[in-house]
């Protein structure tokens, strides 16, 4: 389903009145997504949809925002655990089954490789080298979904926010796609979605600073603070200034360090965001400012007496963004640029 569909729908279609919470409207139209990504069928199903969502979202808390949560940790760890055997059972084996039986017409000669499905789990079905045993191929499928629903709907919110509390913006920016891939870029670097990464020194490490490192030393990755770097960014780096991206060099992510860096770096960032503005890329808008630009097009705003919420962990993390939504869909609103 197209983008530009779904949200023409939800907010429109359906006459809906008043606020409207986008993060959860925007984790439903990521789900077909990222569902055809990893590999898992039947998501045009709105319920199967919904569930898959809760589920993510419960094994979201008990995994990755563990390290932040300010709740029960034993609770959220069991929820989580339920959401992994749930999520196996409805969704996950009944995919990898299919995939696995269409891997084998290929090696009996049956069927071209090219006649199989182009997602993660064929992928490792396929790939005789590696070691992709079930558990690892359903923690990794999770990890996967988590990451483009959670994280993707929140940095979209996010983006909106930041930019409408802009003071320089105005009518025309949405038409400048440089511009808003540096919207995107500043707002992910300014309000990363992850704020501090630990590590563990696997081996005596001296860093470039000369400070020296024990092995088994745990470490805090804090790309908060490394995001707004002056040395990298600017005087002004705590400012939200997406200008800014004319200025720097070309050593420099616009984005910091928001989607890590080196062999761990998101898997998701070509997705989501340009590092840098490339004119041979320039004109394939990301999924983020594909949407961003739509809701502004649209006159999609924040709701003028209705705050977010903010998670309830030590991140300053968006929990909801409620939006107010024009009557009727004005003129432009209807497409999102496609990058195909």
């Amino acid at each position: 389903m197209a983008m530009a569909e779904f949200l023409g729908r939800q907010l429109y279609e359906e006459g809906k009145s008043g606020p409207v919470d986008l993060i959860p409207l925007l984790r439903l139209m990521l789900i077909p997504i990222m569902s055809g990504f990893v590999g898992i069928d039947d998501m045009d199903n709105a319920q199967r949809s919904a569930r898959l969502r809760q589920l993510i979202e419960h094994f979201n808390a008990g995994s990755s925002l563990l390290q932040y949560a300010t709740t029960d940790r034993d609770a959220l760890v069991r929820a989580a655990l339920d959401a992994i055997d749930t999520y196996t059972t409805e969704f996950f084996e009944s995919s990898r089954q299919r995939r696995a039986r269409l891997v084998e017409r290929v090696r009996a000669g049956e069927l071209s490789e090219s006649d199989l499905p182009r997602d993660v789990l064929t992928r490792q079905l396929l790939d005789t080298n590696a070691l992709w045993d079930e558990p690892t191929a359903i923690r990794d499928s999770m990890i996967l979904l988590t990451g483009g629903l959670h994280t993707t709907a929140v940095a979209t919110a996010q983006v909106l926010d930041a930019y409408y509390g802009w003071r320089e913006r105005s009518e025309n920016d949405v038409d400048d796609i440089e511009l808003m891939h540096a919207v995107v870029n500043e707002t992910l670097r300014v309000f990363p979605i992850v704020e501090f990464v630990p590590r563990c020194a696997k081996e005596d490490t001296i860093l470039n600073s000369g400070k020296e490192i024990a092995a088994g030393t745990h470490l805090v990755v804090n790309i908060f603070l490394a995001n707004r770097d002056p040395a990298a960014f600017g005087a002004d780096a705590d400012t939200y200034r997406p200008g800014r991206y004319r200025e720097l060099t070309t050593s420099v992510q616009h984005y910091g360090l928001a989607f890590g860096a080196g062999p761990h770096l998101c898997i998701g960032k070509p997705l989501v965001a340009l590092g840098r503005a490339d004119a041979q890329e320039m004109s394939v808008p990301r999924i983020i400012v594909k949407v961003v630009s739509w809701l502004l097009r649209a006159g999609i705003h924040p709701a003028p007496q209705q705050e977010p919420d903010q998670e309830q962990t030590y991140r300053r993390m968006l929990a909801s963004y409620p939006v107010q939504v024009p009557q009727g869909a004005p003129a432009g609103a209807s497409a999102i640029p496609r990058s195909d």
